[in-house]
């Protein structure tokens, strides 16, 4: 059996692996990403060190990634992942923390971050045609869903609706909750989080719900982890970098959970409003 070392891991994932090993299969391969889910919807990605870390993931050789296919089983538990007759050992690698920092937001943002982030409020990459009817959904959803957070509403009956609303592996709609997740974790408006994916798996797809679920832990992808460092450091040109790089994950999955990061950060005054009254 031919051998391999992966090079990190999440920590709730060998938390996950540790309590209830992993018996799936190979859902997708890409260039440099596989996708690995099992009977019950658990999703494990393995991403390449250009990828690198996420709430699921595990961080492997580029090399390895060319040799899988779909289909194949796996087996995995905390010591060793098992594709095929392929075996990735799984010990003495890092252990990356997914969840991500808070950081208190109850003043207005410095103004050169505040002005990163105004263009991309209100769908402006959105990839549907303003004439489409789901293009108008996701418009209006967003937009009611933003006036419920300002109106210090918990928005259960709002979110929801967004949720598989759209195409591809994480469909647009879910992006846009993500991003506003990541924006409530990170100014500390964590209670609502569990709230805005009270819905059932089977309305999205299991990648994009494994994300919306980890999302209400306060677990996101790296660039997230970059994002909220840079903003807490008021590094206005930090900001700006890691704002390109989300923008190309996906065909327009950085642009879509973008909308809903900057709406959402930019309506944390009123939120702070809120709970202080």
């Amino acid at each position: 059996m031919a051998g391999f070392a992966a090079i990190a891991i999440s920590r709730p994932l060998r938390a996950r692996l540790s309590q209830h090993p992993f018996s799936g299969h190979v859902l997708g391969v890409f260039r440099n990403v596989c996708n690995l889910v099992d009977d019950t919807g658990r999703v494990i990605i393995l991403t390449s060190p250009n990828v690198g870390n996420g709430p699921f993931s595990l961080v492997v050789d580029s090399d390895v990634l060319q040799l899988l296919e779909l289909n194949q089983p796996v087996w995995a538990n905390s010591q060793c992942l098992r594709i095929g007759n392929r075996l990735i050992d799984l010990n003495q690698i890092e252990v990356w923390e997914s969840q991500l920092l808070h950081l208190p937001l109850c003043h207005p943002l410095p103004e050169p971050i505040a002005s990163l982030f105004r263009p991309l409020v209100n769908w402006p990459h959105l990839k549907y045609t303003k004439h489409e009817p789901i293009s108008t959904q996701l418009i209006q959803l967003s937009q009611a869903l933003q006036s419920a957070l300002r109106m210090g509403n918990r928005s259960c009956t709002v979110a929801p609706a967004l949720v598989g609303l759209g195409r591809g592996l994480t469909p647009a709609g879910d992006d846009y909750l993500l991003g506003v997740m990541a924006a409530l974790w990170l100014t500390e408006h964590h209670t609502l989080l569990a709230e805005l994916v009270q819905v059932d798996s089977s309305k999205t797809t299991f990648l994009s719900f494994a994300f919306l679920a980890a999302a209400s832990q306060g677990h996101f992808i790296e660039p997230w982890h970059q994002l909220a460092a840079a903003i807490s450091s008021a590094h206005s040109t930090g900001v700006a970098q890691v704002l390109n790089r989300i923008s190309r994950l996906g065909g327009s999955s950085g642009h879509d959970s973008l909308t809903g990061f900057a709406s959402t950060l930019l309506n944390v005054g009123y939120l702070c409003a809120n709970t202080a009254s």
